[in-house]
């Protein structure tokens, strides 16, 4: 029988859990005030830290844009006020807000007026004095056009915009474009992939790495794709597992978990989906939420909401194109790292041998937890083997913890079932296993148990003994 099995080494101390990887969670409110805008889809919505009010303008209150709003809407976390502004874009959907370059104000490109006809202004708007301004800026603009997605780089300064259709929703276009609070430049790169020409996509910017985030849309087929955008250059994600192909979704950032959310959206109008993704950079992760849940919806306006602690969800068409205008709440799962000792090694020629965890490390995903173990024997001929499992109850069909006497090594026990192991080399007594937890959310919340067996000859017949046990819980910030 093998107290240690060392036959699934760890490479590099990496943390090998992707097999124990399980879906995210979250919870959506409905946060809906007794006071709130009518309903609405397709209306730009943007978060204005000066202000701290989302700042939501325009819609459409049916699929054949009969009606056309050109109000202006602030929600301070509790409350939408309607606000009534100095001069306004005029009647617009189809349209998107964004955070300016200019502190303390939101900017607004194109969009459309009414059913085929399409703006190409910039405006920007103040919510501190009340104050919608037609930019005109000088030199070249972007096209006019409806659905194109515009985010606001926060690492860079500027306010990115991509794609969009014509006022036919025949052409579709695949440029990118800046603006730097007073003028827009095309920077499409010259060479290289991109994403193909597109509308009706969902675009944030995931602030933790300096990228512009981009999936999905429509250009005559429904898409699926992952892009990210540094500023210079579009590289295509290809992640291992992906939302289904779909536009009309939205998309947000949450700066807590450092995760980019994504929300419902249509396979196909005028049906809608109501699940949830989050995105870590690497892969996409379907989201459970328990609960009450927002219905299937599709051309929603979202974005994180600092002020009411989530990601705030207003303004869309369920099913059959029926106008919603519920406020919702959505708050991602956050799950805190913990890693606490358990047991009791047994008495070597140095003492007791032991095992911690370095001062301050947890294993955050994304991070790397660092391992020590001391009181060994001050000499190279004492290795530790440290072995990692996902049982402290059986090892096998035995009970744990698990006496080693009958191997000659009286006052020892098993604590885990261990699954990997990795030499340690012995360093003047101490020995160090860093190991390094993925950027995977789908290690959150597994529940991990380390251990070490310490060679330390003559100690006993078995020449060796071990350490006390470690738990550990894989956790998200």
């Amino acid at each position: 029988m093998k107290f240690f099995d060392r036959g699934g080494a760890i490479p590099g101390g990496v943390f090998v859990l992707a097999s124990f990887a399980a879906a995210q969670s979250g919870t959506w409110t409905n946060v809906q005030p007794p006071a709130s805008p009518p309903y609405r889809a397709t209306e730009g919505i943007s978060f204005e830290p000066a202000s701290g009010l989302v700042v939501a303008y325009g819609g459409a209150t049916s699929s054949a844009a009969t009606t056309v709003l050109n109000e202006t809407w602030g929600f301070d976390g509790s409350t939408w006020t309607q606000l009534f502004p100095v001069g306004d874009p005029g009647p617009r959907f189809n349209t998107h807000l964004a955070r300016s370059p200019t502190p303390g104000r939101v900017v607004l490109f194109g969009g459309a007026t009414a059913v085929f006809v399409v703006e190409g202004t910039t405006w920007e708007f103040d919510p501190q004095s009340v104050t919608w301004t037609n930019m005109t800026p000088a030199g070249p603009s972007p096209s006019p056009r409806q659905l194109a997605t515009t985010v606001y780089d926060s690492t860079r300064g500027r306010t990115v915009l991509f794609g969009g259709t014509s006022g036919t929703g025949s052409f579709f276009y695949g440029d990118t474009w800046e603006w730097n609070g007073t003028t827009w430049t095309n920077v499409t790169p010259v060479a290289g992939p991109g994403p193909v020409p597109r509308a009706w996509h969902s675009m944030t910017f995931d602030s933790a790495r300096g990228r512009t985030v981009l999936f999905g849309g429509y250009n005559g087929a429904q898409l699926g794709d992952t892009w990210e955008w540094d500023g210079t250059q579009w590289t295509q994600v290809m992640t291992p597992v992906s939302p289904s192909p779909r536009s009309s979704g939205a998309i947000a950032y949450d700066s807590v978990t450092q995760r980019v959310v994504l929300f419902a959206g249509s396979q196909g109008w005028p049906i809608g989906l109501n699940d949830v993704w989050q995105y870590d950079g690497t892969n996409w992760y379907p989201v459970s939420t328990p609960g009450t849940i927002p219905p299937p919806q599709y051309l929603q306006g979202m974005v994180e909401d600092p002020v009411s602690g989530g990601i705030l969800v207003y303004g869309a068409f369920g099913d059959g194109w029926v106008p919603l205008n519920d406020t919702w709440l959505y708050v991602p799962m956050v799950v805190p790292a913990t890693f606490s000792t358990f047991g009791a090694g047994c008495a070597g020629t140095a003492g007791v041998p032991a095992l911690a965890a370095a001062p301050g490390q947890l294993p955050w995903i994304g991070s790397t937890l660092t391992l020590e173990f001391t009181n060994l024997p001050s000499t190279v001929l004492s290795p530790v083997i440290a072995s990692l499992g996902f049982s402290r109850t059986m090892w096998g069909s035995l009970p744990l913890p698990y006496p080693l006497a009958g191997f000659g090594m009286p006052g020892c026990f098993v604590f885990i079932a261990a699954t990997f192991s990795r030499n340690l080399a012995n360093a003047a007594g101490m020995a160090t296993w860093p190991i390094a937890v993925p950027n995977n959310l789908g290690l959150v919340g597994t529940q991990f148990f380390v251990q070490g067996l310490v060679f330390d000859f003559g100690v006993n017949q078995f020449n060796a003994v071990v350490t006390n046990a470690g738990a550990g819980v894989v956790g998200v910030r």
